[in-house]
């Protein structure tokens, strides 16, 4: 019997071990009651230097003194690990999560990037702020905290302007944010790459119809930096203020090693290939049959994105005319001198050329203004196969 109620009392004593272990990690799961001193605030990030940064980054701050919690909430994490990554990101079933971080560790992280960083107070009453804070809560500990990154529509920026306009309801301004602003997806880029020409030239080539269309305010508000300035006006924040600066200001780019200065350069050499003569029609052909199958290339991997991509700012590229996939043939008929099929393609991507150079602002689709010298020098060299103007020995 005494032996029993040792084991009992052995028993009961791992138990409440354990429990009071347990304790602990069970309250993490639900937030904390807010005190009347808490405030929650937006955390903006200014640009960087590596390619996923270009555009910066948003996070939300929780900051109470009384209950010791200072933590910030980030919907811009991902995992470079995670399998076949790239693919992932252009099909777009890339998985970004909601992670949680003490504040002094992000303003060191980002501090030793050197990147500013504004931050601007929420306006609400605890009672919203505590809700707030409760869905952050809710999240970080369940399998909602996981989402498909969309560039445009879900991402770090938009997740947490979509949480604020859901727990400010009562003050939600439909008619300010559906409001027209005169803009576009691609329009609202342009000012963040201003300094990075050949990511601004890239992005352009990729980004098709989708990124020509009117906006309204709130979907303006995918960029960090426009959300901080344009939230203000909705009442429910403050200005930016900075609470650190970048130490240098970014580089200004080199006007020679810009896009369109290089592909002038290329369009001059091409030009003066053909017209000096100083080369035969089969090293010429070479020189055609690199170009175009460049530009094919190109073209089917455009094509690839168009029926792979689950981004619909990817799909109904109109670069498909100029970059077409149908150049990969061409490129064949020059080499084996099939002669008809040659002149067909030619004579059918002339025009097609003549028509994006004739009718270039009216397009749907706004192209790059770097592509102007290809595509004048691709037509030049098409147009000679037709009418064979500059003719030069074999």
């Amino acid at each position: 019997m005494s032996l029993s109620g040792s084991r009992i009392r052995i028993i009961t004593c791992i138990t409440q071990i354990w429990l009071l272990m347990l304790v602990p990690s069970v309250k993490t799961i639900f937030a904390e009651t807010l005190s009347n001193e808490a405030q929650i605030s937006i955390l903006t990030v200014d640009s960087g230097k590596e390619i996923w940064t270009v555009f910066g980054h948003t996070a939300i701050r929780i900051h109470d003194p009384i209950n010791n919690i200072d933590e910030v909430y980030n919907y811009g994490t991902f995992d470079f690990d995670q399998n076949r990554f790239y693919l992932k990101f252009l099909r777009g079933n890339l998985i970004y999560y909601l992670s949680r971080d003490s504040f002094d560790h992000f303003l060191k992280t980002y501090t030793a990037e050197n990147r500013t960083i504004w931050e601007q107070q929420l306006l609400f009453q605890s009672e919203v702020l505590q809700k707030l804070y409760d869905s952050l809560s809710t999240n970080y500990h369940s399998g909602n905290r996981d989402y498909y990154y969309n560039f445009f529509e879900d991402n770090c920026t938009t997740r947490i302007l979509n949480l604020i306009i859901a727990f400010a309801s009562e003050k939600y301004s439909e008619e300010y944010l559906l409001q027209p602003v005169n803009s576009t997806y691609r329009k609202e880029l342009k000012p963040i790459l201003l300094n990075r020409p050949w990511i601004a030239f890239g992005v352009n080539l990729l980004l098709g119809r989708y990124g020509d269309q009117h906006i309204n305010l709130r979907q303006s508000m995918f960029l960090p930096v426009t959300l901080m300035k344009k939230l203000p006006g909705t009442g429910w924040a403050t200005e930016g203020v900075t609470i650190y600066k970048a130490k240098t200001a970014p580089s200004q780019a080199k006007e020679f090693f810009m896009p369109i200065t290089i592909f002038w350069i290329v369009a001059f050499a091409l030009a003066w290939e053909k017209i000096s003569k100083v080369t035969n029609q089969r090293f010429s052909d070479k020189i055609d049959i690199i170009v175009y199958s460049i530009a094919g290339t190109f073209g089917i991997f455009l094509f690839f994105l168009k029926i792979y991509s689950l981004h619909p700012s990817l799909q109904t590229n109109m670069n498909l005319l100029w970059a077409n996939p149908l150049l990969v043939i061409y490129a064949f008929a020059i080499n084996f001198r099939w002669k008809k099929i040659t002149f067909a393609i030619a004579l059918l991507y002339s025009t097609i050329l003549f028509f994006i150079l004739i009718t270039w602002n009216k397009i749907p689709q706004k192209f790059p203004l770097e592509i102007m010298p290809l595509l004048l020098i691709l037509a030049f060299r098409s147009m000679n196969r037709i009418f064979r103007f500059v003719n030069i020995k074999e």
